[in-house]
């Protein structure tokens, strides 16, 4: 049987889209994947697999509100704006690192930004071998985007690391081989080729557009490091059948509960007609 690996990359509030998807995936399809590396917010979705536990993904994007996300807690140094905490609570109900090192059904990654390596840095959940740290300050180290959040300190084979959001490479090139030694990977990206980047004075539609071009940017290099190795593995990779019109940092539950029922509804297609979605070696996809 072919081993099968499962990218999904940032996505902020879209993060509800894919966990439509990985839900239908799980819950009707019953896709499995011995691998999964999560970026950001695709990290909670990535765990969410990880720890079989498919349900939480419509308890976290059904009720997910932004004061739940975005609890104002300004910081100057290093600068921040907001606080993890709420998020941390969250993930504390359903993330039990003891239960996960016994149970869990795959290889998990999750990929942050190391600040004193300035390079992307990979923790590794397996099991059956490599742990290389608490799980939940992992998660929460992928979600933590400078600026908006303050970053994570968490202690790495005796050694402190201080790791913020995995879509915060800055100019590094992320690669998403390293992690998924497999025959075929899944990619979910929340982004589509068409999507529009309206020019706008207006600072909340100039944010949006940033993050789009953030994404974009990893996605473009994580893309090109999995095209390498095309000729040997098998790249699917899905998106949107329809753009994400809400905005990447509109946590409310009517957007995401939207954008959630549209990813279980794309979730099919990408079963029944997976081929059309196959990745060839020199196809050049991103236009940001």
């Amino acid at each position: 049987m072919s081993a099968r690996g499962l990218v999904l990359g940032p996505a902020g509030a879209w993060g509800s889209w894919q966990a439509g998807v990985l839900w239908r995936w799980m819950t009707e399809y019953h896709v499995e994947f011995d691998s999964v590396l999560g970026i950001s917010a695709g990290s909670l979705n990535a765990a969410a697999y990880f720890l079989g536990v498919p349900d939480k993904l419509i308890v976290l994007w059904s009720n997910v509100r932004n004061r739940d996300i975005l609890i104002p807690h300004p910081k100057l140094f290093p600068f921040s704006l907001f606080s993890l905490d709420k998020i941390k609570a969250l993930l504390q109900d359903w993330v039990d690192e003891e239960k996960a090192k016994k149970e869990s059904r795959c290889t998990l990654y999750i990929m942050t930004f190391c600040v004193e390596d300035a390079a992307p840095w990979i923790g590794t959940f397996n099991p059956h071998g490599i742990w290389n740290c608490s799980l939940l300050d992992h998660i929460i180290a992928s979600c933590s985007f400078p600026v908006l959040f303050p970053p994570v300190k968490i202690n790495i084979d005796g050694v402190t690391k201080t790791l913020v959001d995995g879509a915060a490479i800055r100019n590094k090139a992320a690669s998403f081989k390293l992690a998924l030694n497999v025959d075929e990977v899944f990619l979910l990206n929340v982004l589509r080729p068409d999507d529009p980047l309206p020019f706008s004075l207006n600072p909340w539609v100039w944010l949006g557009n940033k993050g789009r071009r953030v994404l974009s940017r990893q996605m473009r290099s994580g893309m090109k490091s999995l095209q390498s190795v095309a000729r040997q593995t098998r790249v699917y990779h899905f998106y949107p059948s329809q753009s994400l019109e809400t905005h990447i940092l509109n946590f409310s539950p009517q957007a995401c509960r939207a954008a959630f029922i549209s990813g279980a509804e794309d979730a099919g297609d990408f079963i029944r007609r997976r081929e059309r979605y196959l990745l060839s070696p020199e196809e050049n996809w991103f236009r940001l």
